[in-house]
């Protein structure tokens, strides 16, 4: 699912019978929206119905700099 984008990880989770439980995180790396990470790791064999931890990218963590010139 990584790198995807949060619709379609969603529904790929669903279409294979499972329950995706969504989060959000900063991401330097991956864009707004898209997977960072998910759990369990892909390839592992889970039940039907199984939940699926599925991180997604709030973008980077901005903040304003204060103006420190000359102090």
């Amino acid at each position: 699912l990584t790198a995807l984008s949060r619709p379609r990880a969603v529904a790929d989770v669903e279409s294979a019978g499972l329950v995706p439980e969504v989060s959000t995180s900063f991401s330097v790396s991956l864009p707004r929206g898209a997977v960072i990470s998910q759990d369990p790791e892909p390839g592992t064999v889970v039940r039907e119905g199984s939940e699926v931890q599925v991180v997604v990218s709030r973008g980077v963590l901005r903040v304003d700099m204060p103006d420190a010139v000359g102090r």
